[in-house]
C-alpha cells in the first residue's frame, strides 16, 4: 500500500485512541482539500501487509484504526486485504474517510468489498464552501455511515480539534478537524 504519512496515536481522528493512516493518491482532487500533497500517486513510501499489521499491532493502547487521504478507495484492492487482516486478527475498529459517496463505492466490483470489514464509513467530496463545525468531518455535505453497530453518531459529535505532532526528523504534522481554517 502507498502510504503518506502514520501517526500511531491521535486522538482528533475519531473516537479513542487511533493508528491513523493517510493514503498517497488521489484522483478527485477536491478543491481547497486540506491534504493536497497527498494527491500525487507519485511519492509516498510502500508498505507491505506485514509492516503495516506490525505497526498497528505495536501500538498500545488504541481504539482503533482510521484511514484517510489521499484517497484510500484509491487503492481499492490493499485497502481491501488491510481492512480484512484488521477485521480477522484485532479488535480494533475501522473508520474510513473517503471522497467517494457510499453508493459509487457500493456499485463498484473492487470498492464494495471494503465495506464489510469496517465499522463507519465518511464519504463525501470535501466542500470548501460547507465547512463543518463538528461531528469530525470537513464539510457538512459528508455523511457518517454505521456498518456497524460498534459506534453512533454521537460518537462523532464533539468539537473540532487539532493536534501536532512533532517528528524525530524535525517534521511538524498538524491533524484534525480545524473550524474554519
Amino acid at each position: 500500500m502507498n502510504i503518506h504519512s502514520i501517526i500511531p496515536n491521535s486522538v482528533v481522528n475519531g473516537p479513542g485512541n487511533r493508528f491513523v493512516i493517510w493514503t498517497q493518491g488521489c484522483s478527485l482532487n477536491c478543491h481547497c482539500c486540506w491534504n493536497p500533497e497527498t494527491h500525487s500517486f507519485k511519492g509516498g513510501k510502500k508498505f507491505t501487509l506485514p509492516n503495516l499489521m506490525e505497526l498497528i499491532l505495536s501500538e498500545p493502547n488504541i481504539e482503533g484504526i482510521t484511514i484517510s487521504g489521499g484517497e484510500p478507495f484509491d487503492q481499492a484492492n490493499a485497502l481491501y486485504k488491510l481492512t480484512k487482516e484488521i477485521n480477522e486478527n484485532t479488535n480494533l475498529t475501522q473508520i474510513i474517510y473517503s471522497g467517494y459517496t457510499i453508493k459509487e463505492i457500493r456499485i463498484d466490483k473492487k470498492k464494495q468489498p471494503v465495506l464489510s470489514n469496517i465499522d463507519v464509513l465518511i464519504d463525501g467530496r470535501f466542500n470548501s464552501e460547507k465547512l463543518s463545525n463538528n461531528d469530525l468531518i470537513g464539510s457538512i455535505n459528508q455523511q457518517h455511515y454505521f456498518l456497524t453497530d460498534r459506534y453512533i453518531l454521537n460518537d462523532f459529535q464533539k468539537r473540532n480539534k487539532i493536534e501536532y505532532h512533532f517528528e524525530i526528523n524535525g517534521t511538524t504534522i498538524l491533524t484534525g478537524f480545524p473550524t474554519k481554517i
